[in-house]
C-alpha cells in the first residue's frame, strides 16, 4: 500500500514539474536589456529593419518597460509596451483578451488589481484612465500581482523602452545572432542578454525523474525477465529512437551531441552556461523576471521532493 501512495504521489510530483516547466516556456526565449533606454525612433527603425529583411530576418521585437503609473487615483505597477503583449506578460485572459499590436487605447489588467480596485473581474469595456489619458479595459489575466499591461501603438514613437523581446524563427537563436540584429537595427549593445539557458534549465528538471523511473524501469524488466534480454533491449532502443527526436528539440544546438568527445567543447559550453545563468540572475529583477525565477525556484523544489522519493519508492521496492 505505501508503495502505491509512493508512486502516486510521484506521478503527482511529475505533474507540477511540467507544469513549471510549461510556465516558464510561455516567457520569450530572447530578451535584451538596456541601461539607457531606446527612444521611440530607434524602435520604430528598428521595426522597420525587420519589415525591410523580410525572410531573411528571423527576428521581431517587442518593445517594454516597467515602471510606476497612475491608474484613476492610485499609482499601481505598469507594464508598458509596443508589440506583443504574450511575449512582455504571457498570462492566461479569464475575461476578455491580451490589447492587440496596434490598440493604442486599451489596458489589461490582473485578476488582483480588478478585485482591489473594483471588487470584481466584471469590467470588460470599463473606462479607466491612466496618468490622465482615457483608456479602456480589453482584458483580465490571472495572476496574484497587482499589475496592468499598457499597450501603445506600433507607430508610437512618444515613448522609450527599456527592454526588447525577440520573437523569432528559432528558440534557440545564437547569442551572436542576437548580437548581430540588434547592431544591425540600429538598437545597440545589449547591457544583458537572456537567451534560452533558463528554459533548458526548466526542461531538463522535468525530465530527469522521468530519466531515473525510466531507467529503473529498465533495470527491473531485465532483472525479472533475463530470458527476453534481447528483446528487451532491442525494444528499449527503439523507445529511446523514438524520443530521440523530441529530447533533441529541448536542447539548443551547442549541445546537440556532434563533438561530445572533444573536452575542450564540455568546458566552452560549461563556460557558456555559466555565463547566461550569471546574466539572468545578476540582471536588475522586474516583475517578469520574479516570475520566472519563482516559478524555478518552485521546480527545483519539486525536483528534489521527486528524486528523494523516486529513490525512497526503489527501496520500497526491493523491500
Amino acid at each position: 500500500m505505501r508503495l502505491i501512495i509512493c508512486w502516486c504521489v510521484m506521478a503527482v510530483l511529475l505533474f507540477l514539474g511540467f507544469r513549471e516547466a510549461e510556465a516558464i516556456g510561455r516567457f520569450s526565449y530572447i530578451s535584451l536589456r538596456y541601461a539607457t533606454p531606446i527612444s521611440g525612433q530607434t524602435a520604430f527603425v528598428a521595426r522597420q529593419y525587420a519589415i525591410s529583411n523580410g525572410e531573411d530576418n528571423i527576428f521581431w521585437p517587442t518593445f517594454w518597460r516597467e515602471d510606476m503609473a497612475k491608474l484613476n487615483d492610485l499609482y499601481v505597477n505598469m507594464l508598458s509596451f509596443s508589440g506583443d503583449a504574450t511575449l512582455v506578460w504571457p498570462a492566461y485572459y479569464i475575461a476578455g483578451t491580451a490589447p492587440g499590436v496596434v490598440d493604442g487605447h486599451g489596458i489589461a489588467v490582473s485578476e488582483t488589481l480588478a478585485h482591489r480596485f473594483w471588487g470584481s473581474i466584471d469590467i470588460i469595456g470599463m473606462p479607466v484612465y491612466v496618468d490622465g489619458s482615457p483608456r479602456v479595459v480589453r482584458g483580465i489575466f490571472k495572476g496574484r500581482a497587482e499589475l496592468a499591461l499598457l499597450p501603445f501603438h506600433i507607430e508610437d514613437i512618444t515613448q522609450s523602452w527599456t527592454g526588447v523581446e525577440l520573437a523569432g524563427a528559432t528558440r534557440h537563436a545564437s547569442r551572436s545572432s542576437v548580437v548581430s540584429f540588434a547592431q544591425a537595427a540600429g538598437l545597440g549593445m545589449p547591457d544583458t542578454i537572456i537567451t534560452s539557458g533558463v528554459h533548458v534549465l526548466a526542461s531538463f528538471m522535468a525530465l530527469f525523474p522521468v530519466g531515473l523511473l525510466a531507467v529503473f524501469g529498465v533495470v527491473m524488466l531485465i532483472k525479472h525477465m533475463r530470458v527476453y534480454y534481447s528483446w528487451l533491449l532491442l525494444g528499449a532502443l527503439v523507445v529511446f529512437a523514438l524520443c530521440l527526436p523530441f529530447l533533441l528539440d529541448l536542447l539548443p544546438p551547442q549541445f546537440i551531441p556532434n563533438r561530445w568527445s572533444d573536452f575542450s567543447f564540455w568546458s566552452a559550453l560549461a563556460g557558456q552556461a555559466g555565463e547566461s545563468m550569471r546574466e539572468f540572475l545578476g540582471v536588475k529583477p522586474t516583475l517578469r523576471d520574479v516570475e520566472i525565477r519563482v516559478h524555478l525556484v518552485r521546480q527545483t523544489g519539486v525536483l528534489i521532493a521527486g528524486v528523494m522519493l523516486c529513490a525512497g519508492g526503489v527501496i520500497m521496492f526491493k523491500g
